[in-house]
């Protein structure tokens, strides 16, 4: 297997894939901190056992505040705090900024207006079923929510509203609460008063919520809501101001009683009700083929009752797609899957590749587009708790990848039930959780929560991913019969995923590889391609010429090539990526360009953004593996460099760490530019070579040639700085 590492180039920025070629950088990716500054992410605190008397953050993952009852303490936004003296752990999590209307610097206003927020509320491992408004202004409690039996209370907001020609950012945002237990406010009643009749109903409210299939809502007297989809409606009647917990501080147990109205298409139903329930064993009654759920009730602070509830379609067989057979997935092909899979793959895709176990909510599942192997046995055996092919084909094993938009919830879910089918003793409201997560856009929350259920389970391996984009998890599992792999990466709200079913052979470092490089792909832009009319010519198809890949004359990739060439073709799927392939090989079209990597050839590329850290940490990484007396301190440097946005000063250590390095050669280039290099790596019989340059803007050029073995060093080294004298200055 040919390592193929310095020219990483290849790899990354082209992503050519090979079941015999085995890149090197996801491992780069895990083992070490990827020099990129990601959107920060703070997932639900676990409670702590610590108590501590001022307010503390603890920093990583499980980043929250610490505060304590009746003490002050400072939030922005998106961060939790912790009330650590409180028996079930309340938390709070400041979600959004809602308005401000504070009278401006500089201005006289007749009303001070107030800065308005939405809160998250948590007690123990329950999260609040919506979200609370609170605001700064004091008059009739605006400033207070009250819930669970406690008492926030918005303090103060900072910085003061800016002059009029100014606005303050959400991330400048710093807000101070203050919990308090709640006494004055009965959320339930201490004592069981006797039941009041209501002769005639609250009426009903003029609009409708809008709910979803599985999805809490809540309800005040007189209410009603909606769940379109299913043309179902839940209508709050009546409801005795008996109903709630036992007392404030223990609802272990609830009592409700009143009257429910329900309503499915032409079916409607009166129900009263006077059950008494817990948060395990909710009170549920089955209507026109749904379950509607009462899981929650409490009192509200003007004193009215209110009742949350879930609708729910009982469990039935999901309906599985037809496989719908085409030419190839969209942003990858056939190799790429024979790469991940290391194996033979068939030649057609499956467009909606569907891998079990399965939710069994009743909905259609769509699937993701992906490839299988050739490989096939009839006596295969199903285990419904660990991942299989749910899709009718003749396949043993199957990879699927793609781009998950964060409002796809089935997709999401579904990723996150293939997870958790494998723990018998996982929570059975977690997906339930998560659902609703989502449904308030805490997409957030996903990789955070699929994570921490991997980690529990014992035939899992788990390794955060770095570099691409806000974060991202590996997840490997041990099968009977081979493994089951995962990749899932988010960029705000979209996720890319590359999932694959893999025989007891597959290495999880080559199959991780693969994986990265894809999902790297889904991350980049792809570049536009212009037609012009080739010239007439014998010679093999000639590819047309494409804005970007005139940088480098023909004749300059031919010196350095020792060849002719084809005119330069963009690589297809990647940005500002174009291939020289010398004549004596097979043209390529921009789509094979970005599948079938040529034994010999010439790649040019503007590297920018995070990519460029990306890129040479990897390298930096290559090099001190294969040199022992690499300092290590010069790594360090690099980082900053790189985190500083200092390309050229990155570029001009890269020198010094090859110093002592076996078959490389890396000697800084002042001619071009300062901190541009000129690489040259021999390993068996082939020769790589690359020109790395910097702008003023901190991208980097680089061109990167992949050579016979009797090409002459030093005049493979003339051609390539000739080159790119021409491009870079």
């Amino acid at each position: 297997m040919r390592k193929f590492s310095l020219i990483l180039f290849f790899l990354l920025s082209t992503s050519f894939s090979f079941v015999n070629v085995q890149p090197l950088f996801a491992r780069t990716v895990i083992e070490t901190q990827a020099a990129r500054v990601s959107f920060a992410t703070v997932p639900i605190p676990p409670p702590t056992s610590t108590p501590t008397s001022t307010p503390t953050t603890t920093n990583g993952d499980e980043a929250a505040v610490i505060a304590r009852l009746d003490t002050p303490f400072t939030l922005y936004l998106r961060e939790w705090a912790t009330i650590s003296d409180t028996p079930e752990q309340f938390s709070l999590l400041l979600t959004s900024v809602m308005s401000d209307s504070r009278c401006p610097a500089t201005v006289n206003c007749v009303v001070a207006g107030q800065a308005e927020f939405m809160l998250l509320l948590r007690t123990g491992n329950v999260i609040s079923p919506k979200q609370f408004h609170i605001g700064s202004y004091p008059t009739n409690e605006q400033n207070k929510v009250r819930y669970a039996g406690y008492a926030v209370e918005l303090v103060e907001v900072q910085p003061h509203a800016p002059p009029p020609d100014q606005h303050l950012q959400p991330e400048e945002y710093q807000v101070t609460l203050v919990v308090h237990g709640d006494d004055t406010v009965t959320t339930t009643p201490e004592a069981r008063a006797v039941p009041i009749a209501t002769a005639t109903p609250a009426a009903e409210r003029d609009t409708a919520a809008i709910a979803a299939i599985n999805q809490p809502f809540t309800l005040h007297e007189g209410e009603r809501a909606s769940v379109p989809d299913a043309d179902f409606h839940v209508t709050l009647r009546s409801v005795t101001e008996d109903s709630g917990c036992l007392s404030v501080r223990d609802c272990s147990v609830m009592l409700a009683e009143g009257t429910l109205v329900l309503q499915q298409g032409d079916q409607r139903e009166v129900l009263d009700f006077n059950v008494s329930f817990t948060p395990e064993q909710p009170f549920d009654y089955d209507f026109a083929g749904y379950v509607v759920q009462l899981v929650h009730i409490e009192q509200a602070r003007n004193g009215e009752a209110v009742a949350t509830f879930v609708v729910s379609k009982p469990t039935s067989p999901v309906k599985i797609p037809d496989p719908q057979r085409v030419d190839r997935c969209s942003a990858f092909s056939r190799f790429d899957a024979a790469a991940i899979l290391q194996e033979e793959v068939a030649q057609e895709a499956i467009a909606n590749l569907v891998f079990g176990p399965l939710a069994s909510d009743g909905h259609e599942v769509q699937g993701m587009c992906g490839y299988v192997t050739t490989a096939f046995s009839d006596a295969r055996l199903i285990d419904e708790q660990v991942p299989y092919i749910a899709s009718e084909v003749a396949a043993d094993r199957a990879m699927a990848a793609a781009v998950v938009q964060g409002d796809d919830i089935t997709q999401l879910l579904q990723l996150a039930h293939l997870v958790y089918a494998a723990d018998p003793d996982a929570d059975p409201n977690a997906l339930l959780r998560l659902q609703t997560e989502l449904t308030a856009g805490f997409y957030e929350n996903v990789i955070s929560t699929l994570t921490t259920a991997a980690e529990t389970i014992p035939d899992f391996t788990v390794s955060p991913i770095q570099g691409i984009g806000d974060e991202g998890v590996w997840l490997w599992q041990r099968l009977a019969n081979g493994y089951f792999a995962l990749l899932i990466t988010r960029e705000e709200e979209t996720f890319s995923v590359v999932t694959a079913l893999l025989n007891t052979d597959a290495e999880e470092l080559t199959v991780l590889d693969y994986a990265v490089l894809l999902a790297r792909r889904f991350d980049q832009p792809t570049i536009t391609e212009i037609s012009v009319t080739p010239e007439a010519t014998p010679e093999p198809p000639i590819h047309v010429t494409v804005t970007g890949c005139d940088q480098v004359r023909m004749s300059d990739a031919a010196a350095i090539l020792g060849e002719s060439v084809y005119d330069p073709v963009a690589v297809a799927g990647q940005a500002a990526t174009c291939l020289y392939v010398p004549r004596s090989k097979q043209a390529l079209t921009s789509e094979e360009a970005a599948n079938i990597q040529p034994e010999h050839g010439l790649i040019t590329q503007l590297v920018t953004g995070a990519d460029v850290a990306d890129q040479l940490t990897s390298l930096a990484e290559e090099l001190k593996a294969d040199n022992p007396n690499a300092d290590e301190a010069l790594s360090v440097i690099m980082q900053t460099s790189l985190l500083a946005g200092d390309t050229q000063g990155a570029l001009a250590l890269l020198p010094q760490l090859a110093d002592g390095a076996e078959n490389w050669t890396v000697e800084a280039v002042t001619t071009i530019g300062e901190g541009a290099i000129w690489i040259w790596f021999t390993e068996d019989d082939h020769v790589y070579s690359a020109v790395l340059a910097a702008d003023d803007t901190g991208a980097m050029r680089a061109i990167i040639a992949s050579l016979a073995a009797d090409r002459d060093k030093d005049e493979v080294r003339e051609a390539l700085v000739t080159a790119a004298n021409g491009w870079m200055k």
